[in-house]
Formats: C-alpha cells, structure tokens, sequence
C-alpha cells in the first residue's frame, strides 16, 4: 500500500520524522525496501527525530538483519553519519555485540575503524 502511495508522489514521514523506509526496515520487508530505494526518490540518510538513519535501525539488537543492512549500504548509505549522540554505525555494532557478520559489513562498506565517537572513542575500544 505505501509503494502505491510512493507511486502517487506521496511524501510520507510519521510523528518520528521517519519515512516509509523505516517501516520496511522495523516490519522487516527486506523486498519492498529494496523496491522503495530501487523505484523511488528517497534520502537514505534521512534522519528521524533521534538523528537516526535507517542503518542505524537496521544495527539494533531488534532487527540485526545482515540483508536489510545491505540492501541499505547497496542503495548509498553512509557509514559515517552520527545520530544525536554521537554514535556512528560501527560504534553501534560494536557496543551492542551483534554478530561479526555486521561488522563485516560495515568494513565492506568503507565503515572507518578508526573513526572517533562524541567520546573520543573507536569502534573497538
């Protein structure tokens, strides 16, 4: 249904500031996520109100889901956008200690593993 309204020259972004792509990425709809970004003129690195992009909710413990993560990096998302806090993609997935598979992919995609958190911090310390 938001396809079509997409479709229609919708703009859609909820009380959170979050587009139709961050459903796709919370409902888990990897293929109409990837129809989204493939069809539609979308910012990928939009943020919400918590100056989260969707990768950032594509790293939570939540989702932790390797193809939406890389559908999202496929389609242009950069690994160096911070949200409100500070935090950097790597720096998340590495806190969280989600599968090394995500941090695989985060490097695959030029993810810096010496970029500095707000607390001057690296990825890894």
């Amino acid at each position: 249904m938001g396809v079509w309204f997409l479709q229609k020259g919708a703009q859609f972004k909820n009380l959170f500031k979050r587009s139709l792509q961050y459903v796709a990425v919370l409902k888990g709809y990897t293929r109409i996520l990837d129809e989204i970004l493939k069809q539609h003129s979308v910012d990928i690195n939009a943020t919400d109100v918590n100056g989260e992009t969707v990768l950032h909710l594509a790293l939570t413990k939540d989702i932790n889901n390797p193809t939406t993560c890389r559908i999202i990096l496929e389609h242009g998302a950069r690994t160096d956008v911070p949200d409100r806090y500070g935090i950097l993609p790597l720096h998340r997935v590495t806190s969280t200690s989600i599968n090394s598979k995500m941090i695989d992919l985060l490097l695959d995609f030029n993810a810096d593993i010496e970029a500095l958190d707000n607390h001057g911090k690296r990825p890894l310390e």
